[in-house]
């Protein structure tokens, strides 16, 4: 039982369970809010916990590229069966939305878009190139909104949702290039897959070149802070350059797991910045 227990753990991905309630907490930060308080430390729990359902059922239904590219996962290995995955995953959502919905009603119609959105993404849309990538950034991105209607003012978090949803979506894509060799077996259909893996990295890397372009506008038009800057240039920008000049115009896999890995922590100094803002 505790070893089940552990590799369903495994499956949520804690550190982007973790990531999900961070960004919750600066959102409403971005919401003048405050930053304790159990309405806050309720909404970072439920989308925690609606992250954690997400990333269960995205395992469920990847059972079989998983068994190529990634065979040691708990699922493709036999650590846990389909039943335990329905189950966590339903529970991680059902607990979510419960949750969700003791904050107010605004919360609760944003974590009922982001569980619908998250099982049409994997039942549906990671089979349609680009689309698919794009609602994952739009569905990254809800999760600073979700902290801002913790008070109430869910426009608030629009800069650091901007910013997640180009950055997510960017990500997502060239997660489509490393999976590509298990999504072409199992004859899904991707960006790379459809169009190739050069224009499929091209695309990504353009979401990263925009974020470039507007990390330095809060700064400069909207009295964001010093620190801001230094830490969004020096955690992100630099980051997205090395990967820019690392992959334009490549048809080289070779380094892009490794790439992947590396953007995880370009999201750790993205959320580094917002708080200094």
């Amino acid at each position: 039982m505790i070893s089940k227990v552990t590799n369903i753990l495994i499956v949520s991905r804690p550190a982007n369970v973790l990531i999900t309630a961070v960004s919750v907490w600066v959102g409403n930060w971005f919401a003048g809010g405050e930053t304790g308080g159990i309405p806050l430390y309720i909404a970072c729990f439920s989308a925690g916990l609606i992250c954690a359902g997400g990333n269960v059922v995205n395992d469920f239904f990847d059972l079989e590229v998983d068994r190529i590219i990634k065979p040691l996962r708990p699922y493709p290995a036999g650590k846990v069966n389909s039943t335990d995955m329905l189950v966590s995953g339903s529970f991680f959502f059902l607990s979510g939305l419960y949750l969700s919905f003791q904050i107010n009603l605004l919360c609760f119609i944003i974590a009922v878009m982001t569980t619908a959105g998250l099982m049409i993404y994997n039942m549906t849309a990671k089979n349609i190139p680009f689309w698919g990538n794009l609602l994952v950034g739009i569905l990254s991105s809800l999760a600073f909104f979700y902290g801002s209607a913790v008070s109430g003012k869910i426009w608030a978090s629009l800069i650091p949702g901007i910013f997640a949803l180009l950055y997510h979506t960017g990500r997502e894509i060239m997660k489509d290039v490393e999976d590509v060799e298990g999504d072409r077996r199992t004859e899904r259909i991707t960006l790379p897959i459809k169009y190739g893996i050069k224009k499929a990295v091209n695309t990504g890397l353009f979401f990263f070149f925009l974020i470039l372009v507007l990390t330095p506008l809060p700064y400069i038009f909207m009295n964001y802070s010093l620190y801001y800057l230094i830490v969004v240039i020096a955690g992100v920008d630099l980051l997205i350059w090395w990967i820019i000049i690392l992959h334009l115009n490549s048809g080289n896999l070779n380094k892009i797991g490794f790439t992947n890995k590396i953007l995880k922590i370009g999201m750790i100094f993205g959320l580094a910045a917002l708080i200094l803002k």
